[in-house]
């Protein structure tokens, strides 16, 4: 991470938003991407922390950065979370993310199993070679994870 001055400040989650018939709307995505740009917020981090990306599809994914990315045209940190429960889809959306020109990617260790360190470092290493242009940042929470992770777990 060469600036880290851009990963400072007000960095809220973004929430993808629906249509009525329950898809995802590029016109709402692009319209909240405005909204936050307007209320000053530094970037937003897509796709994650709200954990609705657990129950969307890589397409509604795709979908809300790509709309995001449209919207923010460089004046917002865009950080997109990329983190499956496997890790095909992980390094799919990784590639997909570091295409559009995201400042960084993210991921949660996988869920749900409690996987050994060194399972947790190749998922990671998989996503960060999938973009290796791109910022990765581990996006660690020990009480929701179920463990402290070490170094040994960090991507090479």
């Amino acid at each position: 991470m060469a600036n880290l001055e851009k990963y400072k400040g007000v960095i809220p989650a973004f929430y993808a938003c629906y249509d009525g018939e329950g898809n995802v709307s590029p016109e709402r995505v692009r319209a909240l991407t405005e909204y936050h740009i307007r209320k000053g917020v530094k970037g937003v981090y897509v796709n994650g922390s709200s954990g609705e990306c657990i129950y969307q599809s890589l397409e509604d994914r795709k979908i809300t950065l790509e709309n995001v990315m449209a919207a923010a045209k460089g004046r917002l940190t865009v950080i997109a979370h990329v983190g499956c429960n496997n890790t095909k889809d992980s390094v799919k959306l990784a590639k997909h993310a570091e295409s559009l020109g995201v400042d960084a990617i993210a991921s949660i260790p996988p869920i749900y199993f409690h996987l050994p360190e060194y399972a947790i470092a190749a998922y990671w290493n998989a996503m960060s070679q999938a973009a290796p242009n791109t910022d990765f940042i581990i996006y660690n929470i020990p009480q929701l994870a179920g463990m402290a992770l070490t170094q040994s777990c960090l991507p090479r």
